[in-house]
């Protein structure tokens, strides 16, 4: 702030601000000087102002009003919502993750995700040029893996034009890469030719189609298969 007179009486309290707040004040005689903070949060026009007679010079005279000074400011942060084409990928599944950002940006890349329970690939930026905005990228499950996937774009990984970083934002996922084993048991061992054995199957996990033509048998024949959930049984029929 520069004063065509010499004052002692100007003060912080003495400008007002819109936008953002004023704070450092410090100088004396003509020249002074402040610091202004945006608000958070805040996109659009700030303003810096003296208002008549808010101080007067050493001869008593009050000063006139002062034109706004106006400031561009920007300080929302972009966000991103990520999400899924699916809510459970199984073995041979893949999922497809869109990342949707509130602001556009130049620094968003696949490194910038971190991923729990699978691996990212097949970045697609081709969706972002224009509103709203939006990344692909291709989920692959890790094998052997039973639990919540996660896709998070963390706080602070990429900013907008005006250099505000974004937020964070999640996708979780349910996986189960696990293939279910079976143990099979017999009620004997020996068989003569009008011996019959019942063949018990236990599964690690419930299946819907498990059935009889998925047993393959030699030296005999099946018959009376039955059971649901993880537990199954048949009749196995030696050959004469």
């Amino acid at each position: 702030f520069t004063l065509s007179d010499a004052t002692a009486d100007f003060a912080v309290t003495d400008i007002t601000a819109t936008g953002g707040t004023i704070g450092s004040f410090n100088g004396s005689g003509a020249v002074y000087t402040a610091v202004f903070t945006p608000d958070a949060d805040f996109s659009g026009t700030a303003t810096v102002a003296i208002g008549a007679g808010a101080f007067a010079d050493d001869a008593g005279n009050e000063s006139a009003a002062q034109s706004d000074n106006t400031l561009t400011v920007n300080t929302v942060a972009p966000e991103v919502t990520v999400s899924s084409n699916v809510t459970n990928v199984f073995i041979g599944d893949t999922a497809t993750i869109s990342f949707t950002l509130t602001k556009a940006s130049t620094d968003f890349v696949l490194n910038d995700v971190v991923v729990t329970g699978g691996t990212l690939g097949t970045w697609d930026a081709t969706g972002a040029v224009a509103t709203p905005y939006t990344y692909t990228a291709t989920f692959t499950p890790e094998p052997d893996f039973v639990g919540a996937a996660t896709i998070t774009v963390p706080a602070a990984a990429f900013s907008d034009a005006a250099g505000n970083d974004n937020t964070e934002g999640a996708v979780s996922l349910a996986v189960n890469t696990t293939a279910p084993t079976v143990a099979i048991t017999s009620s004997a061992t020996t068989l003569g030719s009008n011996d019959t054995a019942v063949i018990s199957f236990v599964l690690s996990a419930d299946s819907v189609d498990f059935i009889e033509a998925d047993i393959a048998a030699t030296g005999g024949t099946l018959s009376g298969f039955s059971g649901s959930g993880s537990t199954y049984s048949v009749i196995f029929n030696p050959t004469a």
